[in-house]
């Protein structure tokens, strides 16, 4: 659907329509999703809690994604708000999130939110052109 248009517009043939299932069925967290009227501009998946990828005490956002606009950078604030408000709601500590550094317009968007790099992976000239990231 939607969720796979706005991925597939960011990297062609990126689907993380799975991801999204399996946190729905299995109630490992949410999809949190901002919206552009009726279209969604942004989500990210998020883990949240005991037997999860995020631990009993964080959330986890597994995956993020904004619209590739001229406003996307307020988007992904605006997914990051989001994503604060569901880590609130789920009375978790602390948020973990994955960045690609290959993506600085994100990784600059976080910081004033305190977001900090724990562990760097690397990325090959080639993969990071693509938007992929190796650990």
């Amino acid at each position: 659907g939607e969720g796979r248009e706005l991925t597939n517009s960011i990297q062609r043939g990126l689907n993380v329509s799975g991801e999204i299932g399996t946190v729905h069925n299995s109630r490992l967290g949410d999809t949190v999703l901002v919206r552009d009227g009726s279209t969604i501009a942004g989500f990210a998946v998020c883990h949240a809690g005991a037997n999860t990828e995020a631990e009993s005490w964080r959330c986890y956002i597994k995956y993020c994604a904004a619209a590739d606009k001229a406003d996307a950078d307020a988007r992904f604030r605006e997914l990051l708000t989001a994503c604060e408000a569901f880590a609130s709601r789920n009375e978790v500590e602390s948020i973990e999130a994955g960045v690609n550094l290959g993506r600085s317009e994100a990784y600059r968007e976080m910081l004033p939110d305190g977001f900090k790099t724990e562990f760097q992976g690397r990325c090959d000239a080639e993969a990071e052109s693509a938007g992929v990231q190796q650990a």
